[in-house]
C-alpha cells in the first residue's frame, strides 16, 4: 500500500498463519537487517556527502525540494571559465558574490605560551557560507568594495583541545584588492574587513 493509504483488515485465520510463519522464516534475516539498517543510518548521519560542484545555472534549475536537506543551500556556485581574461571598467558591479570557507583557523595559545593559528573542527552545519554579496568594481589595481548581501554567519569551530570558539563570520566592508586590471586564472586579491 501506498504512503497514507488505507489497508483492508486481514482476515482472522489469515493472521495467525503468518504469525506462524514469521519466525522460522525471519529468525536469521532479522538481526542481519537490523544491524544492516543500524550501519547504514550511522554511517548516513556520521559521514558528511562529498562536496559537489555547481554551476549557477545548474543551481538556478533545481526547486526548493531539491534543493531541502541536499547541503546545496550552503555551496556556492563554481564559475566556468570562458576566455583568457575579463577587463574591469569603471562603473561595473560585482553581484551575487558567495564565500565558502574550506577551513577555519584560530590563532591560540599553545606549548610554550606562544600564539600560533591551529586548524579546527567546524561546529557549525550547513550555514556558514556569505552569499549574494555585491559591491562596485574598479580597475588598475582591481579594487572590489563589499556594500550589501548576506556578509555575515555566526560559525563555531571547536579547537584540537576541545573548546569551542564561537564568532562572526563576516566581509562586512571588506575592500578587496588585486594587481593589473582584469581577472583571469591565478588572481589574487585581499583586503582588510571590520570584525
Amino acid at each position: 500500500a501506498a504512503w497514507g493509504d488505507a489497508a483492508a483488515p486481514p482476515a482472522p485465520g489469515a493472521a495467525a498463519q503468518a504469525d506462524e510463519a514469521a519466525p522460522g522464516l525471519w529468525a536469521w534475516a532479522a538481526p542481519l537487517l537490523n544491524l544492516g539498517l543500524v550501519c547504514g543510518l550511522a554511517i548516513g548521519l556520521l559521514a558528511p556527502a562529498p562536496a559537489k560542484a555547481i554551476t549557477k545555472e545548474q543551481f538556478d534549475q533545481l526547486t526548493y525540494q531539491q534543493v531541502k536537506g541536499s547541503g546545496l543551500a550552503n555551496r556556492c556556485p563554481t564559475v566556468e571559465s570562458q576566455g583568457a581574461s575579463i577587463p574591469v571598467k569603471s562603473g561595473q558591479k560585482l553581484r551575487y558574490v558567495c564565500f565558502e570557507p574550506k577551513s577555519f583557523a584560530v590563532e591560540a595559545e599553545v606549548e610554550g605560551g606562544r600564539k600560533e593559528f591551529v586548524t579546527t573542527k567546524l561546529m557549525t552545519r550547513q550555514t556558514y557560507s556569505l552569499a549574494y554579496i555585491e559591491g562596485p568594481l574598479t580597475p588598475s589595481p582591481v579594487t572590489f568594495k563589499v556594500e550589501d548581501g548576506l556578509d555575515h554567519a555566526a560559525t563555531t569551530v571547536q579547537l584540537p583541545d576541545g573548546e569551542r570558539v564561537p564568532f562572526l563570520f563576516t566581509v562586512k566592508g571588506l575592500v578587496a584588492k588585486g594587481e593589473g586590471s582584469a581577472f583571469k586564472p591565478g588572481f589574487t586579491w585581499g583586503g582588510e574587513f571590520d570584525v
